[in-house]
């Protein structure tokens, strides 16, 4: 069977052709041997219309789940027991789920002869991008056990950062959907039980307390309809949100946002220093570390141009030289690279770029909590305030009438 390929050579040039194998499998398995990073494979009829070969389709698996198979496998070849043993055992920690079946088949695979990282690369829409590389680099030194402890805490510290992010605006979040359901509530069912009451007085009622009326009014009509146009919106930013190229407005509008802005540049720059630090620290060629690096970062046109630093990287440019040029991340962290480059410890400087805005990411979401609550109160209280003051008008101007 005949397989075209794209794949990048240790030098990070790009290479294609064709090759014939069996199955995709000991296809992925030649071009490995070779020293090749695979981009694409295709062949058996699925290149004639126009698509890669899946290894497998499905949802990415729990980070919680991806730390205990990377850091047991670690520890128990740490232990002197076998790769393939290893993976038997952690099969039968998770039988009965779907993590059970991807490590059953990888064990398969590698029971089979093939290599650990092809095995886990077969994968590649569930697992990060960045583990077979890692997996092969540790393979290559004879250190996987460090390599995949290594991957272990990555992974682990990608998680917390994303965790001290959704933490942050937990709160916030709820007094503001608190806020929107008690304006709700009043608007739609409160104030058009006790409008009558005051239409029955007869006058002409003060300006906010009609402006509140009208406003109730509609609310009370329409309220099956603005329900469901919420949770239309709300199902119409998810898809956005999924779809990389619509995801490049809404990431643009965040960025809009000044709280919200500093939040993601922080978290940003660490994601991106910690990542490509630990995979130079753990042997990766730069610019494969860098390509693996680009799949970790959440804004769409900060990976765009990631990638375009990594061309000028390829044609020669230093890192920080690239990054200076694009106007990539602040001087600082670009002024850190240089030297580490120059000290030929670039993973180390980029270590300390991680360390150093993690720092800054938790002062950050500190002063932004501290901020944003009192605003969002203030802002809730007016409005509830308001629509208070609009009710007690006429009951003000009645007593006075009767005064």
């Amino acid at each position: 069977m005949k397989y075209h390929y794209k794949a990048k050579v240790m030098s990070g040039e790009l290479q294609s052709g064709t090759i014939e194998a069996e199955s995709d499998t000991e296809a992925v398995e030649i071009l490995s041997r070779k020293g090749y990073y695979i981009l694409s494979l295709t062949g058996n009829g699925v290149a004639d219309s126009g698509k890669t070969t899946s290894f497998l389709s499905g949802k990415k698996i729990k980070t919680s789940d991806l730390v205990i198979f990377v850091t047991q496998v670690a520890d128990l070849l740490d232990a002197g027991i076998s790769l393939l043993r290893a993976l038997e055992i952690l099969k039968r920690q998770f039988r009965g789920q779907r993590m059970g079946e991807i490590i059953g088949d990888i064990a398969n695979e590698v029971k089979g002869g093939a290599n650990f990282h092809t095995a886990v690369n077969k994968y590649k829409d569930i697992f990060p991008l960045i583990l077979p590389s890692l997996i092969r680099t540790g393979e290559m030194s004879g250190n996987l056990d460090r390599t995949l402890k290594e991957a272990g805490k990555l992974f682990q510290r990608d998680e917390e950062l994303k965790m001290k992010v959704k933490t942050a605006s937990i709160y916030p979040l709820m007094i503001t959907i608190m806020g929107i359901i008690t304006v709700f509530v009043l608007l739609s069912f409160v104030i058009p039980k006790i409008s009558q009451v005051f239409l029955d007085m007869g006058g002409v009622l003060p300006l906010p307390t009609q402006i509140l009326l009208v406003i109730s009014g509609v609310f009370c009509r329409f309220w099956p309809f603005i329900i469901t146009g919420v949770i239309l919106g709300v199902y119409f930013f998810k898809k956005v949100q999924n779809d990389p190229e619509k995801k490049v407005y809404l990431d643009r509008i965040y960025l809009k946002i000044p709280v919200v802005k500093k939040v993601i540049e922080e978290s940003e720059t660490l994601r991106f220093s910690r990542t490509l630090g630990i995979l130079l620290q753990s042997g990766v060629p730069i610019l494969q570390a860098m390509e693996n690096t680009e799949s970790v970062l959440n804004m769409a046109d900060l990976k765009k141009t990631m990638s375009e630093v990594r061309i000028l990287v390829r044609d020669g440019m230093s890192l920080s030289r690239a990054l200076e040029k694009k106007e990539l991340f602040s001087s600082l962290v670009q002024d850190i690279i240089s030297v580490g480059e120059e000290g030929g410890k670039l993973d180390e400087s980029l270590i300390n770029v991680a360390d150093m805005h993690e720092k800054r990411l938790d002062y950050t979401l500190k002063i932004a909590t501290q901020l944003i609550e009192p605003i969002l109160i203030l802002i809730i209280g007016f409005a509830i305030g308001v629509i208070v003051i609009a009710m007690l008008l006429p009951l003000f101007k009645l007593n006075l009438l009767i005064q």
